[in-house]
């Protein structure tokens, strides 16, 4: 089994690129060096490599300090540590982007290191761009569509298991069967329906799965269950993280921090 890597571009060089431009933006072109704060969910390793890379590619105007930090303990920020001179707050992870979200804070938020599903779902998704983006870890659908291509060119039939959270990529892939694969067969879960029924005649249906992250139906025991009953079929699996080739999958599609 091989993992492999498809990044598009420098994901850090673009996460300080864009925290540049939001801050451009958002302040008086007569105001100073801009003041950022990084909110990480926790200090664990992925989140300390991406504030690595990020602080490495920052430039700050004028020689000031780089940005600083807060590790969120529990999914509650005292919003006295926010700075009254903030001009930006970069969040690092799903849980600072939903505490921030839900502190109602006047500051342009750019939230990094974030599934699209989860931002999606953040309460303040649909504010002005200029307040409120981010850069979803997510790979595009089609990169690993095509890196199945690559790897089995001999199967026809690919499957794709969609939840309602995964619903929202549902444009992605209509433009994906419409543009290269009309046979790329879709399984929607909606209402009382089982992920293990569905799971199980979409298997037994397309030669190859396609996962696409959905906290729902792909949850830990879900996921586990799926590889296994793919194995079993001898169903190949392309993933979207490397959790998911060491669980089994033959290969993935996914952002690293750096």
């Amino acid at each position: 089994m091989t993992c492999q890597r498809i990044l598009p571009l420098s994901f850090y060089r673009v996460a300080a690129s864009l925290a540049l431009a939001l801050c451009l933006c958002c302040q008086p072109a007569s105001a100073g060096a801009s003041n950022i704060l990084l909110v990480a969910s926790s200090d664990t390793v992925i989140y300390q490599r991406f504030q690595a890379a990020f602080r490495t590619q920052w430039e700050q105007p004028g020689g000031a300090a780089l940005p600083p930090t807060i590790y969120l303990d529990n999914d509650h920020l005292d919003s006295s540590v926010i700075q009254a001179d903030t001009d930006l707050i970069v969040t690092i992870g799903s849980k600072a982007a939903r505490t921030i979200a839900g502190a109602t804070l006047d500051v342009p938020t750019l939230n990094t290191v974030i599934p699209e599903s989860v931002y999606r779902s953040l309460p303040t998704a649909g504010v002005d761009c200029r307040r409120q983006t981010a850069i979803f870890i997510d790979q595009p659908i089609r990169r690993q569509y095509a890196l199945a291509r690559l790897m089995f060119p001999q199967l026809d039939n690919m499957g794709i298991l969609l939840g309602s959270v995964s619903a929202g990529r549902l444009p992605e892939i209509n433009k994906l069967q419409s543009d290269v694969d009309p046979q790329l067969t879709v399984m929607e879960i909606t209402g009382n329906d089982s992920t293990m029924s569905v799971g199980r005649d979409l298997v037994a249906t397309a030669e190859l799965l396609i996962a696409i992250n959905d906290p729902v139906v792909l949850s830990r025991e879900n996921a586990k269950w799926l590889l296994y009953v793919a194995y079993q079929k001898q169903v190949p699996v392309i993933g979207f993280s490397k959790t998911y080739v060491k669980a089994g999958a033959a290969a993935a599609v996914y952002s690293e921090p750096e």
